[in-house]
């Protein structure tokens, strides 16, 4: 968003309302898709980003629930 509009991200950030990010956000989610497909149509895919497993999610979430919970005892 920065750079479309000749800006610095922090004066973005500043200046920037909720919904200019969560529509910037919306459009480079949906580039970032248009060119996954178009990769893949010419077989120039890239291995997909790794995705945690669920196991390793909730083992970080119940880690943090609990150091929370200590903080606030």
């Amino acid at each position: 968003m920065a750079h479309r509009y000749g800006m610095l991200p922090s004066e973005i950030l500043a200046r920037g309302t909720t919904q200019d990010i969560f529509v910037f956000d919306v459009y480079t989610t949906y580039q970032q898709y248009v060119n996954e497909k178009q990769a893949r149509k010419h077989k120039r895919a890239e291995p997909p980003i790794a995705k945690p497993a669920s196991e390793d999610l909730l083992e970080r979430y119940n880690r943090w629930s609990e150091r929370k919970n200590n903080e606030s005892n």
